[in-house]
């Protein structure tokens, strides 16, 4: 029953993975479902923001350097407006 839940968890638990290289998404979108997650993959900023627009993800592995990595602050502020506030994180 334990497993039961745990893949349930996995299932229900949202990854975008954001690059603007196709075997590094391709990787690890092909990974992390393997291992049981719901992958979603972006190969730019716009397309990270529409699907932030769309579904909700608990994670999102980001390329530090994407050609186009400033979006606007609007459309930033309104697709991360759903996310909890830093003070609330932990470590």
């Amino acid at each position: 029953m334990e497993t039961d839940v745990s893949t349930l968890a996995k299932q229900t638990f949202g990854i975008l993975v954001v690059d603007d290289e196709r075997t590094l998404r391709f990787t690890l979108k092909e990974g992390l479902s393997e291992e049981g997650y719901r992958v979603e993959t972006a190969a730019d900023c716009a397309e990270a923001l529409e699907k932030l627009e769309r579904d909700e993800f608990h994670l999102a592995l980001l390329d530090q350097k994407l050609p186009d990595g400033r979006p606007s602050r609007r459309r930033r502020r309104a697709a991360t407006s759903t996310w909890p506030s830093r003070s609330s994180w932990t470590t």
